[in-house]
């Protein structure tokens, strides 16, 4: 995961682009010529890009420790548990309509199980969401306590809200500009 920081923001770009680009031009193709197999590995994609963004997230979070006040630790633990739990409940929806539309023998889903897939699939929202705050709070954080470090200005000096870096870390292809480059230097100095 720690390579995911050393990489440029470009190099984020395209590991990110790349895959995307390259699945919808085929399911463009797809729909051109009513292929309906190459649509459904837009989902395998989706799942990608789901686990390197939180992979991205979790090495933050892990290489900002160091420079977070005291008090004020993340969980990492926690962080990786919902990284993994939304990478493999999208991946597991991502192949079972990828075998569905390949006409494998896949057996129908009852509703009971759409029900209880479709739970998993809002808490993986909710895990995206939560590992995305608390990237954006220890960054925010991580910043600031270097900026002030351990003075009386530390907590007197209104703390910046992490809304933007949350931001920048929700819509990735764009905040990747932004954020990569702030990152390294913010772990370069460590």
């Amino acid at each position: 995961m720690k390579i995911l920081l050393k990489l440029k923001h470009w190099q984020l770009f395209l590991l990110l682009t790349i895959p995307t680009v390259l699945v919808l031009g085929t399911a463009f193709y797809a729909i051109v010529f009513f292929l309906l197999q190459a649509r459904s590995f837009l989902f395998l994609v989706v799942a990608f890009n789901i686990a390197v963004r939180l992979s991205w997230c979790s090495a933050v979070v892990a290489a900002v420790q160091d420079h977070m006040p005291p008090g004020e630790k993340s969980n990492r633990k926690l962080i990786k548990a919902f990284s993994l739990f939304a990478t493999i409940t999208v991946l597991l929806g991502g192949t079972y309509v990828a075998a569905r539309s390949l006409f494998l023998p896949v057996p129908e889903l009852t509703i009971g199980g759409m029900f209880f897939y479709l739970l998993a699939l809002l808490f993986s929202f909710f895990c995206v969401v939560y590992c995305s705050w608390q990237t954006a709070k220890a960054l925010t954080t991580a910043a600031h306590y270097k900026e002030f470090g351990n003075t009386q200005y530390y907590d007197v000096v209104s703390k910046p809200h992490p809304i933007a870096n949350f931001l920048l870390i929700w819509f990735f292809y764009a905040g990747m500009w932004f954020l990569q480059p702030r990152v390294q230097k913010l772990v370069s100095e460590q």
